[in-house]
Order: structure tokens, then C-alpha cells, then sequence
């Protein structure tokens, strides 16, 4: 079975190549970045983990503002009054302590946040 690697960074480079609209878009983006086309279509079908570097060779190569693509994060300081009451909930929770620990492998402090942000949904 072959593991799924999809990132934050996964998605912004799949919203990203969408609004490009090319006809062929393993074939031009490999060419235009001088990559190698399995490469990039394994990024795009969650085959390899997509870094921050080639991200951000992706967007300096089409001349693509990254910000626009990453609306789905909140940023979470630690100041905020809730965090101890929010941290407290999170950790106490067998299910969210279960997510966290298959997650564990592979995953950046993005990544934390989202499941973070995702399991409150999910409670609320």
C-alpha cells in the first residue's frame, strides 16, 4: 500500500496549479521548472511530501503570490487567553490524543494546528 504524504504545502501547489489552467500541467510545469515529471506528479497525487523550497521554486518560477492559497490557516499565539483552556480540553481527549499520536511521524507544527483546528470542529 502506498502511504499518502499530502501536506499543507501539497495543497497550495494543487490550488495553485488549478488556477494556472494549463492544458497539460505535469508536462509544462516539469519543463518550465526543469524537474522531472514523476517527480511532480507524485507532489500532486500525494505521493511525496512537497517542500517549502520546491513551493517556493513553483511560485518564483509562474510569478504566483503563495499568501492567496494559504487562507486555511489561523494563526495561534501564545498569548491567547483560551490556549491553557483549549490545551487542557485537546490533550484530555482520547480521540484527539489517538489522532495526534498517527499523525506523530510526519507532521510540522502547520500540520498540528490543522488537526488542532480540525478536532474543534469536530467537538463543537
Amino acid at each position: 500500500m502506498i502511504e499518502n504524504k499530502r501536506n499543507r504545502n501539497t495543497e497550495i501547489l494543487i490550488e495553485a496549479v488549478n488556477s494556472l489552467r494549463l492544458e497539460f500541467p505535469v508536462k509544462e510545469i516539469s519543463e518550465a521548472m526543469g524537474i522531472d515529471k514523476g517527480n511532480l506528479s507524485s507532489f500532486l497525487n500525494g505521493k511525496k511530501v512537497v517542500s517549502t523550497k520546491f513551493l517556493q521554486k513553483f511560485a518564483d518560477t509562474y510569478n504566483i503570490d503563495l499568501e492567496k492559497y494559504n487562507k486555511n490557516t489561523t494563526e495561534i499565539k501564545e498569548d491567547d487567553p483560551y490556549i491553557d483552556a483549549l490545551t487542557e480540553k485537546l490533550f484530555s481527549s482520547e480521540k484527539f490524543k489517538k489522532k495526534l499520536k498517527e499523525e506523530q511521524k510526519q507532521i510540522s507544527s502547520e500540520e498540528l494546528i490543522a488537526i488542532v483546528l480540525k478536532y474543534l470542529k469536530e467537538v463543537d
